[in-house]
């Protein structure tokens, strides 16, 4: 490997972790604190930027498919020996345990001597982006446990596996699948019990994410010129393009569940616009002749920089100002200033030496 390629690499695998989840909280922030009605518009510009704002959770769900997947196979070892393989098990199980703690409300409860209410209980079953991405991993080894077996390359066996899974997003909306499951289950197929996503469609955009890496793995001239990544470019243009004839061809049938059937347009399109943000930061990266450290630190922090600010939206008195509603510029500012705190956060435990669980590590 040239110097060159290899410092793109690290830059690559840290700027792409670390523009994900600074998206993130900023988007979460501003989704918790912008008002109704501004939600609720015909304002274009506005209902531009919810758009926009629809693509983070995707997009930071596919970069985390993208980086596991790529670490996976440069790792050049089969399934058994492979060492990422027992550290992602561990952080998935991690990710939905954190996630459920996050959840339970029901703390200060317990602290004040009060019982559990059934309400309590129903919010700690719900299931946000930990549990699905945690899922999406584990979901990801088994299918990797089974390639294993299989005489086929796994970046074939994970592209029919994405097909598959935007099928059967269309097919658990239809039957409604989630209802039908105990809470405990249903949570994950349904946001009517109260969950922020599901696992369908959202380990379509980790498998997808993770034919991406497998794509960038195999060609690492991605990382010395943008020729690299032709294929990845006529990738996304085809899955934009595959979206808007979908999308027509739904318009001129009389379909009853146009929603549904809608939601396929959706995901194709935004894995689409995805790929084309992932092409950016491999261009940034090629540019960049070192990452900043925020970067770095912003990277290897993912999980505690989602844990401190979910706790403090949830836990601590500064959550009185994440329960008011905001004008658009009100509420552009508070998350600003949430987003800017976590990176503060993360210089100070950097400063203190700080050690925390990353799947990056090494």
């Amino acid at each position: 490997m040239s110097e060159s390629l290899s410092k793109n690499r690290v830059i690559f695998l840290d700027l792409l972790r670390a523009v994900a989840i600074i998206l993130l909280i900023f988007a979460l922030n501003l989704d918790h604190t912008l008002a109704p009605e501004f939600k609720n518009t015909n304002d274009f510009l506005l209902n531009y930027w919810q758009y926009i704002n629809t693509l983070i959770v995707p997009f930071f769900i596919f970069t985390s498919g993208t980086l596991f997947m790529y670490l996976y196979k440069t790792q050049g070892l089969p399934f058994k020996e492979n060492p990422l393989v027992k550290r992602v098990i561990k952080r998935g199980f991690l990710l939905i345990l954190t996630g459920y703690l996050l959840n339970f409300h029901g703390f200060r409860r317990l602290y004040n001597g009060e019982s559990i209410t059934e309400a309590d209980w129903q919010q700690f079953l719900t299931v946000d982006i930990l549990q699905i991405l945690g899922a999406s991993m584990l979901f990801t080894i088994f299918i990797l446990w089974m390639a294993s077996k299989l005489p086929f390359q796994i970046k074939y066996i994970i592209g029919f596996v994405s097909i598959l899974i935007l099928l059967l997003t269309v097919v658990f909306e239809l039957l409604n699948v989630g209802r039908i499951l105990p809470l405990w289950a249903g949570a994950y197929f349904t946001r009517s019990v109260g969950s922020a996503f599901t696992f369908f469609p959202h380990a379509f955009y980790f498998t997808a994410g993770c034919c991406a890496g497998c794509f960038i793995s195999s060609n690492p001239s991605s990382f010395e010129d943008l020729t690299g990544v032709r294929k990845l470019l006529i990738a996304g243009l085809l899955l934009i393009i595959f979206s808007f004839i979908l999308q027509l061809a739904f318009d001129a049938l009389p379909l009853e569940s146009a929603t549904t059937t809608g939601m396929v347009v959706r995901v194709s399109r935004k894995a689409g616009l995805i790929i084309m943000g992932l092409i950016a930061v491999i261009h940034t990266s090629i540019i960049l002749e070192q990452n900043p450290k925020i970067f770095i630190l912003m990277a290897r922090n993912t999980l505690l920089v989602y844990v401190i600010n979910k706790l403090l939206i949830d836990y601590t008195p500064l959550s009185i100002y994440f329960t008011r509603d905001y004008t658009v510029q009100e509420s552009f500012l508070v998350s600003l200033g949430t987003t800017s705190l976590m990176i503060l956060i993360v210089i100070i435990l950097n400063k203190l030496n700080f050690k925390n669980f990353s799947m990056m590590r090494g």
